[in-house]
């Protein structure tokens, strides 16, 4: 593979990982403005559907995420001819952010959970 072929795969991996990640972005959104201005008027059903339908899909925009940015990572220490360790550290650096991103993912069920209860007598 050429360095200009490696950079174009990256570049193109690169931008999948940053739709995945605006999706994650909507998706965390449009739970957050349920919660606020519905959350309480919510049956135990909806509540669960939504609930339902929320995790995994974040769950698989946060994996999309990771893997396509894993991957243009590793396309592009190819191409700049980096070594291993560098490539280690990448990875590190990027679980972290998945990390975060699963306690962002989590954050707001226990704001719908919070506004269920302010509810309650």
């Amino acid at each position: 593979m050429t360095e200009y072929e490696a950079v174009t795969l990256a570049q193109s991996l690169l931008s999948n990982a940053s739709n995945m990640y605006v999706i994650f972005l909507s998706f965390l959104s449009g739970y957050l403005l349920v919660a606020h201005l519905a959350g309480e008027t919510l049956t135990r059903s909806q509540l669960l559907l939504i609930t339902a339908l929320y995790i995994p899909t974040m769950m698989y925009t946060l994996y999309g995420w990771h893997a396509f940015t894993q991957l243009g990572a590793h396309y592009m220490a190819i191409a700049n001819n980096l070594s291993e360790e560098a490539s280690r550290g990448e990875q590190r650096l990027l679980l972290f952010g998945l990390f975060i991103n699963l306690a962002i993912t989590l954050a707001p069920l226990k704001y719908m959970y919070d506004v269920r209860r302010s509810n309650d007598p």
